[in-house]
């Protein structure tokens, strides 16, 4: 009579106790992480979701920086010796317009460098990692939501309207900005609930 051996699930989110299915653990998943964990994979996915607000709002600085070189061609005149220097509105409304480009990409630098609950054994015993990451994916996913609005809003930007009406366009990039930056708020709130 053979023995039966029945195969039983290995919880791969959390560490094994059986030292020979600890070892099994660590020979399938690369030596500590393994890419098929569902923890991982919501890690990789917030990641990537966040990359991709990123780019949206690249792609925000990116339109901001045409429409800057196409204002400077249309409003501010080469000097001469009548008018050696541009005239003051348009260095301001072009001054303004680089703000709000810094103020976008400021936004990207921070989407990227959003920060996530490292993956440490202590804190398994304390917090459900993998609810908190897919909580984190759904703050991402609204955060694209409002980069994609402010790199639509960037496009609209023409050289003429910023010149006519200045504090409109920006108006409108600032307001979705701010919802962006209340939405990274409370993602990092988030982050500092101990016992999530």
């Amino acid at each position: 009579m053979t023995p039966t051996i029945r195969a039983t699930p290995m919880a791969t989110d959390r560490p094994a106790t059986n030292p020979v299915v600890r070892s099994l653990q660590l020979l399938t998943s690369g030596w500590g992480y393994n890419f098929y964990d569902d923890a991982n994979k919501a890690r990789a996915d917030d990641l990537l979701v966040r990359q991709k607000a990123a780019h949206r709002l690249g792609e925000a600085v990116s339109a901001l920086s045409a429409t800057e070189v196409g204002y400077r061609l249309a409003f501010l005149p080469p000097a001469t010796r009548e008018q050696p220097f541009p005239p003051a509105g348009a260095m301001e409304r072009l001054r303004a317009l680089g703000r709000l480009k810094a103020s976008v990409d400021d936004f990207a630098v921070r989407l990227r460098g959003a920060s996530v609950p490292t993956q440490d054994k202590v804190w398994f015993r304390f917090r459900q990692e993998q609810t908190l990451l897919y909580q984190l994916l759904s703050y991402d996913e609204s955060m694209i939501a409002d980069s994609e609005r402010v790199a639509d809003t960037a496009r609209g930007v023409t050289p003429e309207s910023w010149h006519a009406d200045p504090a409109t366009s920006s108006a409108a990039i600032a307001g979705a900005l701010h919802d962006l930056g209340a939405t990274l708020r409370e993602r990092n709130d988030l982050l500092l609930m101990p016992t999530l």
